[in-house]
């Protein structure tokens, strides 16, 4: 109930932005204009996000309120498509890592932070609190600097979702290399889940370890479910499956990097794009918006974004 509460506020939250868009789709090109006019302009930069540096070298885009505003309004109409598409997301938690970890604390040579410290920022503080009231993983984990234990604590938080249902995250190769590590880890991983307890391959931060160490609870009885998934046998979409069968969505930027097939889930699992990427899977359909407004209104988000990151850099 709890999820279908918060998810529910999240869907009316982007309401407003979702009908703005339909607005804005009848004159594509001069919404266009009218954000870029905005964005060129002497605002000053709040910071500068890495990008993920898929096909190139990564690169520090800045960030103005505007462009944040942008983003919002991109991301609602998004958010609203989905959930109109595919109801059972209402009733679970999401994964959101949508732009690479980035060291804390780290500013240009002018004092500009560079990275978010969290991804729910991209949002309205509304959508915001929303948000983290429902990730399967608090954005504390970003704050862990060895590569080996933050994959560990990411692992034990979303196994710890009996309700996943979205994962959003900036690159299929990080999502591949994450999940790579759960047939090696998965006994310890379950034994962190039965006794609410966190033990990463290398020590954490004593505070940060305390923070997150906090969040957990015994949970027995997930951690029994756990073995059975892995000890069932099968393929990883077969373990996958059995893990988390309330997962719907997986949204995700296009790489070359791709080592393996990107979808080791459920085959009832729809691969989405992002708002700020190409075409939406054809086999998502759903009920209660029109699916050829619903692509269209991604492709004109997509021309919009990548039109607003012109006009910033």
């Amino acid at each position: 109930m709890r999820w279908l509460i918060v998810n529910g506020l999240w869907y009316l939250a982007c309401l407003p932005g979702a009908i703005a868009f339909r607005r804005a789709l009848r004159d594509v090109p001069g919404t266009q204009e009218r954000l870029l006019l905005r964005l060129l302009t002497r605002e000053p930069v709040q910071l500068l996000e890495p990008t993920s540096g898929s096909t190139a070298a990564t690169k520090h885009i800045p960030y103005t309120a505007s462009l944040k505003a942008g983003f919002q309004r991109a991301v609602a109409p998004w958010i609203a498509d989905l959930y109109g598409h595919h109801p059972a997301l209402f009733l679970g938690q999401s994964y959101w890592s949508v732009s690479p970890v980035t060291r804390r604390n780290v500013y240009t040579a002018g004092g500009i932070p560079i990275g978010f410290e969290d991804d729910a920022e991209y949002l309205s503080p509304i959508q915001r609190s929303l948000v983290r009231s429902i990730a399967a993983v608090p954005p504390l984990v970003r704050l862990i600097d060895d590569v080996e234990s933050f994959c560990y604590v990411n692992l034990l938080f979303l196994l710890r979702s009996r309700a996943l249902a979205i994962i959003s995250v900036w690159s299929s190769t990080f999502l591949t290399l994450l999940l790579e590590r759960l047939p090696k880890w998965w006994p310890q991983l379950a034994a962190d889940v039965a006794a609410g307890t966190l033990s990463p391959p290398h020590p954490l931060a004593p505070d940060l370890h305390a923070r997150l160490s906090g969040l957990l609870r015994p949970d027995p009885s997930r951690a029994t479910e756990i073995r059975a998934a892995f000890e069932a046998g099968g393929d990883l979409a077969a373990i996958h499956a059995r893990l988390w069968p309330h997962l719907r969505i997986i949204s995700r930027q296009p790489t070359i990097l791709l080592r393996a097939p990107l979808t080791p889930f459920a085959p009832h699992c729809h691969p989405e794009r992002s708002p700020c990427h190409p075409e939406r899977s054809e086999g998502s359909q759903g009920r209660g918006w029109d699916p050829s407004l619903s692509l269209r209104m991604t492709r004109a988000a997509l021309r919009m974004t990548r039109g607003a990151l012109r006009g910033s850099a």
